[in-house]
């Protein structure tokens, strides 16, 4: 298949690139290298991989093949888009509904990435048809973008994802399970807040994967939305497994972020077979031997920041 990969640079990005190109799909990389290119080293000279360094805000660029599917995941992210707010507005929304009127305009199949955060708070499980609930400048952008992409008369799935943990060719470390395996491994603590709040996490493998399935199920489901998550836990919980795999010093600490909920992953099981393969502990191992072993330098501790 020939794949477009916007964000192609970036955390997940880079991820996903050598994911399809090992698996002999040609890849078209869509960035406009915001936060750099060191992602793409392993794989800028592959034969079947095509970069174009590009700014979505202008529009989609043109291209000499139309692709079989484009994977949207450019975006600015977590709390980076409080400290830009505008910049995110127009990335996050206005950038994604032109990607998505050039998908509906050549008829090329859309996966949009959006985020579990969109729901906030919640006391049960949530699943798709749960009410949403976000609660800063990412979720709301997201939320505002998903709306416009599932009015598009295209073939589209928006995957709703949960934080994403493990190591990519972009390795970050400002999200919470990956900040806290740095932190203990680094500094020996690891400040938890809301410990009984429940928070889903997805290795990025079985974000993935769950991509790949979805590009295969689209023959079956042409315009639908779904939670893609790894495991649930308790911000708690996870502060003990670290503390028991590095040894690290668990400390209180406050904190602004008041979301607590955990996701139900039954439709993307059901329609497309999904199973996660990692547990927390897996990502926790895979980050240790990243961070406290030296296979990833502190130079390499990347922020969206």
């Amino acid at each position: 298949m020939r794949i477009l990969i916007t964000g192609c640079a970036g955390h997940f990005g880079s991820f996903l690139c050598n994911w399809f190109l090992g698996s002999g799909n040609e890849v078209i990389g869509i960035d406009c290298l915001m936060y750099g290119g060191e992602g793409m080293r392993s794989f800028i000279s592959h034969p079947r991989f095509n970069f174009i360094k590009w700014d979505l805000r202008k529009g989609m660029p043109i291209f000499e093949k139309i692709p079989d599917v484009i994977i949207h995941l450019a975006g600015i992210v977590g709390r980076s888009c409080e400290k830009r707010l505008q910049e995110a507005w127009e990335i996050n929304v206005t950038a994604s509904q032109k990607v998505g009127l050039w998908a509906n305009d050549c008829n090329v199949k859309l996966i949009f990435a959006s985020t579990c955060s969109n729901y906030g708070i919640s006391s049960t499980f949530v699943d798709e048809s749960s009410s949403l609930n976000p609660l800063g400048a990412y979720a709301k952008t997201k939320v505002e973008a998903e709306k416009f992409i599932l009015g598009l008369e295209c073939d589209k799935i928006v995957l709703r994802f949960a934080t994403l943990a493990g190591i990519s060719p972009r390795p970050r470390f400002d999200t919470l399970l990956n900040e806290w395996v740095k932190d203990a491994c680094t500094d020996g603590v690891v400040k938890c807040y809301n410990p009984l709040s429940f928070r889903p996490f997805v290795h990025l493998g079985d974000a993935a994967t769950a991509i790949q399935r979805a590009i295969w199920g689209f023959h079956g489901y042409h315009q639908d939305l779904y939670n893609v998550i790894s495991f649930n836990t308790t911000k708690g919980e996870l502060a003990r497994q670290i503390r028991k795999t590095t040894n690290c010093k668990v400390e209180e600490s406050g904190d602004m972020d008041t979301r607590d909920y955990a996701v139900n992953y039954e439709r993307i099981a059901k329609h497309f077979n999904f199973v996660p393969k990692y547990s927390l502990q897996q990502c926790i191992d895979e980050l240790v031997l990243g961070v406290k072993w030296g296979i990833i330098w502190g130079d390499q501790i990347y922020t969206n920041d």
